[in-house]
């Protein structure tokens, strides 16, 4: 389960890889491929944190 997880929070599995490898039935939008949003490239944090509104 920790690899599964793993995987679908980097990208490189979807949720309906994970169900289909555990012989489970797809979900409805589960073939997305998503990243964890917490991390961001050091060059876009700037424009992040102006994007806020809350620093100038």
């Amino acid at each position: 389960m920790q690899g599964y997880a793993i995987g679908i929070q980097n990208g490189f599995l979807s949720p309906n890889d994970v169900r289909s490898l555990e012989n489970m039935n797809a979900i409805e939008h589960g073939d997305v491929y998503a990243m964890n949003g917490n991390m961001l490239n050091l060059e876009d944090l700037g424009a992040y944190i102006k994007g806020r509104g809350d620093v100038k």
